[in-house]
């Protein structure tokens, strides 16, 4: 198992060939206060190549290749919302559900307290005749008391944009419920989810609160777009959960978690024999690994036991600036910066890590931090 110590090692390695740091300076920074984590005060405007063969593995991923054949709005307004458009939807006060056995774009605007919108496919049991979506964002304003703000249950990817210049905030809270785990069918698995991909993407801002589950939830993988601007306040579950990975090829994001990794009692079932379900909590948890390869990625956790990033196979960076400061206490876990499953691997860009009361990176395989890069301009600093 390879721990920080050996990466700081590495770094130390690299950092002599320009001054004249030792070991002993390394042990004096660990005392100092973490560097502080805030949101941009600024919107960075990066370059972004678009694929345009269709063979392309992520053409889908885009919502420039749309091409729907359905279009919705909702505007949302208080405890109603007003919906049109070319495709199936039901809707009890402003809670809205769309049906739809095509491409579709749903145009979402106005403001609620208690709203939702669920997505549907209209033959469930065939992926095969299921389509992608894409949700737009065009300064939404909603909080759902009861679950999820956007639930898409199609394996289909789900396109999540938010429109240029827009200010979009949306909230969830756990659902009053006696299930400890409720139906995701029914309410999601946070604040975002998806049956499928998500991926991000657009100049306007994105702020999302969660104290149900996961701020953004996908069964598949997640995807950070070049020029998105997202702040995600998880205070259960974790600021991003993905089970196929985490990919951030840019945009500005940042992370505030105050969620608390916590033991919950359960009926003993085949899934939890002991009667116990642990929530584990972290900024980035992902079953596969996390790939970093332009923009910001920054994560502040508050709670006890709660990691910045937990990925079950590596963590891959070769670009990008990434902040990751924990503050919590060791109780059910150790509240690294980084914990993977199998490797570690640095190899251009931006790192920080700190830990208050463990190393802050942990990786069950191999931990590899090179500078190949620093002639180019690429600072690579493993923290404190």
């Amino acid at each position: 198992m390879k721990h920080i110590y050996y990466a700081l090692f590495v770094c130390l390695v690299f950092a002599c060939k320009s001054d004249d740091s030792n070991f002993e300076d390394l042990q004096k920074l660990a005392k100092e206060k973490p560097i502080e984590i805030s949101v941009p005060t600024s919107f960075n405007i990066e370059e972004e190549t678009i694929p345009t063969a269709i063979f392309d593995t992520t053409y889908n991923d885009y919502i420039e290749h749309l091409d729907p054949k359905a279009s919705i709005e909702i505007v949302f307004n208080g405890n109603d919302a007003t919906v049109s458009g070319t495709t199936s939807y039901t809707k009890d006060g402003a809670h809205v559900v769309v049906t739809t056995s095509r491409r579709t774009e749903i145009l979402v605007s106005g403001n609620s307290d208690n709203a939702s919108l669920k997505i549907l496919p209209s033959v469930p049991l065939n992926k095969d005749l299921q389509f992608r979506c894409a949700v737009i964002l065009n300064n939404a304003n909603l909080s759902n008391p009861q679950g999820a703000v956007i639930n898409s249950q199609l394996k289909k990817r789900l396109l999540v944009h938010s429109n240029d210049g827009t200010k979009n905030v949306l909230s969830s809270k756990a659902p009053q419920t006696d299930e400890a785990v409720p139906d995701p069918a029914v309410y999601g698995k946070g604040c975002i989810f998806s049956e499928d991909n998500i991926i991000f993407s657009g100049k306007g801002s994105l702020q999302i609160k969660s104290s149900f589950r996961n701020c953004v939830a996908a069964d598949d993988k997640v995807v950070i777009r070049p020029n998105t601007f997202i702040t995600l306040y998880p205070s259960a579950g974790n600021g991003i959960k993905a089970n196929d990975g985490v990919f951030v090829k840019g945009g500005q994001t940042t992370i505030f978690s105050t969620a608390t990794t916590e033991l919950h009692k359960v009926p003993v079932s085949d899934l939890y024999p002991q009667g116990i379900d642990t929530v584990n909590c972290a900024g980035v948890k992902t079953d596969y690994s996390v790939f970093v390869n332009s923009g910001l990625l920054q994560i502040k956790c508050e709670g006890n036991s709660t990691k910045g990033i937990k990925a079950d196979l590596d963590y891959v960076q070769d670009g990008g600036d990434v902040r990751i400061v924990t503050l919590g206490q060791k109780i059910e876990s150790s509240p690294k910066a980084i914990k993977t499953n199998r490797n570690v691997n640095i190899t251009a860009g931006k790192f920080y890590g700190y830990s208050k009361t463990s190393q802050a990176i942990e990786a069950d395989g191999t931990c590899n931090i090179s500078s190949s890069k620093q002639d180019k301009g690429y600072l690579l600093k493993v923290g404190y």
